[in-house]
């Protein structure tokens, strides 16, 4: 990722090792090498601050999931390693169940625990989401979201609907308190998106 004017940038390399079984059970591991040039700080929570300047870190991510074929699917994923000038450690478990085809509920809890030079702290999230898919053409899903950051309850909706080939609206609806990300949103706002695509053939 780069800026247009060239001032920030931001390059990621992760290889990884994947091994699926024949059940659809995927194991995989992965490193990255993160380097983030930034032209200003920002706050990954209220209160702890990230410096400006070039940040490079390396960190390690693990993944286990069980097949989704199967009416009950579990995921864990653990992340150890650097974080910009510090120090960040992720645990998540998922556990999802589809009562049909077309319905699937997730339940998870994840914790994010992030050492800096400015503070520590540590993110505690439980999540909620629905999903539901009538057909190959149309698909929703809902996720709620508690944080103990923000101590609100986030919304984040999404709607897809492919009318046609090569002819698709995706619409979608976010407002959460913590996601992870820096360039997210602040605390409380509301984001919303909607995208047409069309393909025109000749």
């Amino acid at each position: 990722r780069r800026t247009l004017d060239g001032r920030e940038r931001t390059v990621v390399l992760n290889p990884e090792v994947e091994y699926t079984t024949a059940a659809g059970d995927l194991m995989m591991a992965e490193v990255f090498f993160e380097e983030d040039r930034l032209v200003s700080g920002f706050s990954p929570v209220p209160g702890v601050a990230i410096a400006p300047g070039t940040h490079r870190w390396h960190y390690l991510y693990g993944l286990l999931e069980t097949s989704h074929s199967r009416p009950w699917w579990v995921m864990g994923e653990l992340r150890a390693g650097g974080y910009y000038d510090g120090r960040r450690n992720d645990q998540a478990l998922t556990v999802g169940w589809k009562p049909s085809p077309h319905w699937e509920v997730r339940v998870g809890a994840g914790r994010n625990e992030i050492a800096l030079p400015t503070g520590h702290f540590t993110v505690k999230l439980a999540t909620l989401r629905f999903d539901h898919t009538p057909s190959t053409r149309l698909a929703q899903s809902l996720l709620l979201q508690w944080d103990n950051v923000s101590h609100s309850l986030g919304v984040s909706a999404r709607l897809r609907w492919q009318w046609a080939t090569g002819r698709e609206l995706v619409f979608s609806v976010d407002r959460l308190g913590y996601t992870g990300l820096r360039r997210d949103l602040e605390p409380q706002q509301t984001r919303a998106m909607l995208k047409l695509v069309w393909n025109l053939e000749r």
